[in-house]
């Protein structure tokens, strides 16, 4: 569904469309398959819990994307999709929170894409609300969102430098 975000930069908007169908389509069917299969089989690693923060990627992107390449939205379809992107953000906010006071590893980065994707689709969202009718004065959610995403990259660069140059890795 990157495709369906770039796709208005290249006039290309029914290959952005189809692009985000695709992905849409993805999303209900895999995701049902990788809940359960996270509740049957929950990541325990300590290296890999952080990429349960990735699933927060995908929801995001749609968002983004029907935005992008939709230009009259429909209003369920939307609501969905930000209920869903939401949803998942959450879900991947708590486990950065949870898993930010044990030593850094390298997985940490599975952070960074879905906070700052995040971002981008609740700015966007906003957006898309306020042109439909919806004057929403959520600006602070927003910055609350954006500066969640700038710390999470700062803190993960600043923490990979450290795991690179230091001797006892």
């Amino acid at each position: 569904s990157l495709w369906s975000i770039t796709a208005p930069a290249f006039e290309a908007l029914e290959i952005g469309q189809i692009s985000f169908y695709f992905g849409f389509v993805s999303l209900i069917i895999l995701s049902p398959l990788i809940i359960s299969r996270l509740l049957k089989y929950p990541i325990e690693e300590l290296q890999q819990i952080p990429t349960t923060a990735i699933f927060a990627s995908p929801s995001a992107l749609l968002l983004a994307g029907y935005i992008q390449s939709f230009p009259k939205k429909n209003k369920s379809l939307l609501f969905i999709l930000i209920v869903i992107t939401v949803l998942y953000y959450i879900i991947g906010l708590f486990s950065l929170l949870k898993n930010i006071r044990r030593p850094f590893n390298p997985a940490f980065a599975a952070y960074t894409f879905p906070m700052v994707i995040s971002g981008i689709a609740t700015k966007m969202s906003l957006n898309a609300l306020n042109n439909i009718g919806y004057n929403l004065n959520l600006g602070f959610l927003l910055l609350i969102v954006q500066w969640i995403a700038i710390l999470t990259v700062t803190y993960v660069f600043i923490q990979y430098l450290k795991f690179i140059f230091t001797k006892n890795n």
